[in-house]
């Protein structure tokens, strides 16, 4: 049953318009972030304004593997264009339910409604997951073209598949408090704008105003920041890549952070069950 409700949300969610113009945001972005460099390595007028180090810099977010793992920062990162994407999709997809009555629907055939929520979620993750294979495969073509122009082999043995994928999950987990939360708001307060707009101010503004005054305070309350989820999931981040870098004393472990935001996102998908159990669909 869990199976047929999964594939079902699948197919309402891969049918919207919303998912491919999210979709097309994102790629859209990534290309031209690497438009952006390619112009700054071959057009002289530009080139020769920057720094050696940093033209060396973008040519190498032009070729592999580099160019995976810069595409995978601006995924990754809740207050860019990857978090905010997650955002609308998680809190339209859900919301949505309420007033279209589908939920209703499906709950009056006597589906029980963990299913219904399990199905959801699932399908969430699998929509994640579809955008960052396909921004990979296409940054991965491009770069593979790019690469002659800025006068680097292609080599295609540069790139690990294991840990790409791995780098792949670490994006998405970094994403999950913040869909999570948006989530179990949209079953909260069957709004949209609820959903997208209380976390992302809670990203975008909260959160940094929170780690600026905190890092004022200096000693222990800094150390407070680590467990933010902003901060957990740019631990996550910086873990990937090639030049991923041994954690700063009294920073915390990528693995440590990774276990604190499965915490996270399990307390907000907890809440949104308990809400949706005894939710009133009647109204």
């Amino acid at each position: 049953m869990l199976w047929n409700l999964y594939l079902n949300e699948n197919a309402k969610l891969f049918r919207r318009a919303l998912y491919w113009v999210g979709l097309a945001i994102l790629v859209g972005m990534q290309l031209a972030i690497l438009g952006v460099f390619f112009a700054m390595v071959n057009i002289p007028a530009l080139s020769q304004t920057l720094p050696p180090e940093q033209v060396a810099s973008f040519k190498g977010m032009l070729t592999w593997p580099s160019a995976f793992y810069a595409a995978l920062q601006l995924s990754g990162s809740s207050i860019g264009v990857g978090g905010l994407l997650t955002l609308v999709l998680v809190g339209v997809v859900v919301a949505q339910e309420y007033p279209w009555r589908t939920v209703n629907l499906v709950v009056g055939h006597g589906v029980p409604r963990t299913r219904i929520l399990a199905a959801k979620i699932l399908s969430i993750f699998t929509a994640l997951a579809g955008w960052m294979a396909i921004l990979m495969t296409v940054v991965g073509v491009v770069t593979a073209f790019t690469s002659g122009w800025v006068g680097t082999e292609l080599d295609t043995g540069s790139v690990n598949v294991l840990p790409l994928g791995v780098s792949v999950l670490r994006v998405i987990l970094a994403l999950a408090p913040y869909a999570a939360l948006a989530f179990c708001l949209a079953v909260a307060t069957r709004s949209t704008v609820a959903a997208i707009g209380v976390v992302a101010g809670f990203s975008l503004i909260v959160e940094p105003l929170f780690v600026q005054l905190l890092s004022f305070m200096g000693g222990g309350m800094s150390r407070i920041t680590s467990y933010l989820p902003m901060m957990l999931s740019m631990t996550l981040l910086k873990a990937n890549g090639q030049a991923a870098t041994v954690s700063a004393p009294g920073t915390m472990d990528p693995t440590a952070a990774a276990a604190v935001i499965a915490v996270y996102t399990g307390i907000f998908l907890l809440l949104a069950f308990q809400i949706f159990r005894r939710q009133d669909l009647s109204s």
